[in-house]
């Protein structure tokens, strides 16, 4: 799963395809203003059914489990914002969670700062007709092999210069009447094996907020999180995430420990962190 690499400016908000066995799919779209470089992240559903909400992994553990049922639900689409001044937070309508600290988004040297991941690209909802590139709003289809179930797109961020914590296959500059200097965000896109069982506990998951500039586990890592279930008409799904940090400053929404099958309510599983 992967572009070749590219580099955009003036960038326009970007609706995020997955294009696959000549399929064409929405993952999520990517929305900035002309006023600053804040990022704004709006995943996509089947049926706009939405979980959102702020979790933690405890100091000096590696993982967590995050159950919905403590979660804000809403049925239109939520905005996860990641604002250059470096509040992150989420809206729903009129409810907001949040808001977190993270530095702000010039003082930042690549690290990675929020990350989309859909469990199954099989079941995101289509795109219809034929992806834009020019117009107020411009599409980008990330080619994803045929052997290839499952992926995420990690989100990094350099107030100085091209350079990130990861190889990246798209790079944006922003300049902006806020900004000493331009504004690098690098787009990694990464395959990986699918992380359900079956597709009742389907989802896009959008994690962000964590502090990114984090180098050990010993401090309690927080974050929020927007889930978009994409089960079939009917089905309510799993009810939880595991979640997991890497001494990198990177919280991912991970695969359950291996217990034995209970019946066909199972937990969404999706990784968030590159």
């Amino acid at each position: 799963m992967g572009l070749s690499a590219a580099t955009y400016e003036d960038v326009k908000p970007v609706r995020m395809l997955v294009a696959q066995g000549g399929k064409i799919s929405r993952l999520c779209k990517l929305g900035w203003t002309a006023g600053d470089a804040s990022l704004y992240v709006f995943p996509y559903a089947l049926e706009g059914r939405f979980h959102f909400g702020r979790a933690s992994i405890p100091s000096s553990s590696e993982r967590a489990t995050v159950p919905f049922n403590n979660q804000e639900t809403s049925e239109s689409m939520p905005k996860l914002s990641v604002h250059e001044s470096g509040q992150v937070h989420i809206r729903a309508g009129s409810r907001m969670v949040g808001p977190m600290r993270i530095p702000r988004l010039g003082d930042l040297r690549g690290e990675h700062v929020a990350t989309v991941t859909c469990s199954r690209f099989e079941r995101l909802p289509p795109f219809d007709g034929e992806p834009q590139t020019t117009g107020s709003e411009i599409d980008l289809a990330i080619p994803a092999g045929d052997g290839v179930p499952s992926g995420r797109l990690a989100i990094f961020m350099n107030g100085r210069e091209a350079s990130f914590n990861d190889q990246v296959n798209i790079t944006a500059r922003f300049v902006r009447p806020t900004l000493d200097e331009p504004l690098y965000l690098g787009f990694s896109t990464l395959g990986q094996p699918t992380l359900n069982d079956g597709e009742d506990s389907d989802a896009v998951v959008v994690t962000a907020g964590w502090h990114p500039q984090a180098t050990d586990l010993v401090e309690q890592m927080d974050y929020l999180f927007v889930v978009t279930k994409l089960n079939r008409p009917g089905f309510i799904g799993g009810s939880a995430l595991w979640v997991r940090q890497r001494s990198s400053g990177r919280v991912l929404v991970d695969r359950p420990p291996r217990t034995r099958r209970a019946g066909r309510n199972r937990s969404a599983r999706a990784v968030a962190g590159g």
